[in-house]
C-alpha cells in the first residue's frame, strides 16, 4: 500500500498529479490525496476519478495511513512543510529548491537524520534521459577532456515575486554541471545579476570553475528574442555534444576538435571536422521517472540520486553566487 498526497496543485504542481496518476495506473500508487488552499486549482483534479482533496495542509500531518508526500508548493514554504511531514513520520520528496537558505537546509538534513524519513529534492534534469546519456558519454570519456559547458535558458514571462532567476532556474543549472561532470563541487563560482523592474534578479550569468573546466550558464525572463530556450551545449577535446530540453529524446553529437601537433615551430593546430550525428533516446518523462525513484526508494532504502546533500549543495552554491555578484570578485566554494 503506497498512500501519497501531492501538496500544491498549481502550474507544476498539475504536472506532479498527472504524473502521480499514471504512476497510481501502473499499480505503484495505491491511494493519492491532492491538497491546495484554491478551490480554483483544486478542480484540476476532478478530471481524473478516485482522488481525495483537501485545503489545509496541516490535516495530513495527522493522518497515519499517509507514507509519503510531494510538496510543490510555493518556495518560501518548502522548509515549513518538508519539516514537519518529516516530523509526523512521512516520506518527503521537497521541489526546488529545497529550502531558501542554507541555514535551513541543515535543519532539514538534521531532521531527516532525526526521523529516519526519507528526503528527496526535485532536482529533475537527473532523471532526463539526454542528460543521463551525456554525463554516461563524459564518463567513458567519449569527448576527451570537458573544455567547458554551456547552459542557456531564457523566455519572454512576469517575473516571479517570491524569487529571482537564480534560485528558480540558476539552481537548475548549477546542480546539472555538479552532476555531469560526476557530482564534482566546483572550485569557484561567481555571478552577474540584473535586477530591471523590482528587487529580485530578472536575469543573471552564473560562472563555476571545476578545475581546467569552466560552466557558463545564462538565465533570463526578459528575453524575446529566441522564444523559449532551453538548451545546454559541451565542448570537448575530442568532441562535442547539444542538448535540447524540450527535445527530450536525443542528443546532437558535433564530431570537429582541434588537433594539437607538437613541431620545432611549438604547437600547430589542425581543424579536424568529421559532421554532425543524432542519437536517438528512449523516451522518458523525467518527472515521471523522478517521482517513480521516490516512491520505489522511499519503500526500499531511502537513498535518493537527489537527496538533502545535494539539495543543499545547490542552495549554497546560489548563495555563494550571489555573495560574489555583490563583492564583484570569485567565491571560493
Amino acid at each position: 500500500m503506497t498512500h501519497i498526497a501531492l501538496i500544491g496543485v498549481g502550474y507544476w504542481g498539475s504536472n506532479h498529479l498527472r504524473a502521480l496518476v499514471k504512476l497510481r495506473d501502473e499499480g505503484l500508487v495505491t491511494e493519492l490525496i491532492a491538497c491546495d488552499t484554491s478551490e480554483i486549482s483544486l478542480k484540476e483534479v476532478e478530471k481524473y476519478e478516485g482522488i481525495e482533496t483537501e485545503t489545509d495542509w496541516k490535516n495530513l500531518l495527522k493522518d497515519n495511513n499517509l507514507d509519503m508526500v510531494s510538496i510543490v508548493s510555493p518556495s518560501p514554504m518548502h522548509y515549513e512543510m518538508a519539516k514537519e511531514f518529516m516530523l509526523a513520520g512521512k516520506d518527503v520528496l521537497v521541489e526546488k529548491p529545497m529550502a531558501l537558505t542554507s541555514e535551513e537546509c541543515d535543519d532539514l538534513i538534521n531532521i531527516q537524520k532525526q526521523t529516519g524519513k526519507g528526503l528527496m529534492v526535485g532536482h529533475i534534469f537527473r532523471f532526463h534521459s539526454a542528460v543521463l546519456e551525456l554525463k554516461n558519454m563524459i564518463s567513458k570519456g567519449d569527448f576527451g577532456e570537458v573544455l567547458y559547458i554551456t547552459i542557456r535558458r531564457t523566455a519572454l514571462r512576469p517575473p516571479r515575486k517570491d524569487m529571482g532567476v537564480m534560485l528558480a532556474l540558476g539552481i537548475h543549472e548549477v546542480d546539472l554541471t555538479c552532476f555531469l561532470l560526476g557530482d564534482k563541487t566546483p572550485d569557484m563560482i561567481f555571478a552577474d545579476m540584473n535586477y530591471l523592474f523590482d528587487k529580485q534578479e530578472e536575469m543573471a550569468f552564473i560562472l563555476q570553475k571545476f578545475g581546467k573546466t569552466s560552466a557558463y550558464s545564462f538565465e533570463s525572463w526578459v528575453d524575446p528574442t529566441q522564444g523559449k530556450l532551453r538548451e545546454l551545449s559541451l565542448v570537448g577535446s575530442l568532441g562535442s555534444a547539444v542538448i535540447d530540453f524540450l527535445v527530450p529524446d536525443e542528443i546532437k553529437l558535433v564530431n570537429s576538435f582541434l588537433n594539437v601537433k607538437e613541431s620545432g615551430y611549438g604547437k600547430e593546430f589542425e581543424v579536424v571536422q568529421e559532421g554532425e550525428t543524432t542519437v536517438k533516446l528512449e523516451s522518458k518523462e523525467p518527472l515521471l521517472e523522478e517521482i517513480r525513484h521516490f516512491i520505489v526508494n522511499s519503500k526500499g532504502n531511502r537513498i535518493y540520486d537527489a537527496d538533502g546533500i545535494i539539495g543543499r549543495r545547490a542552495v549554497i552554491m546560489i548563495e555563494k553566487a550571489i555573495e560574489a555578484n555583490k563583492k564583484g570578485r570569485f567565491i571560493e566554494i
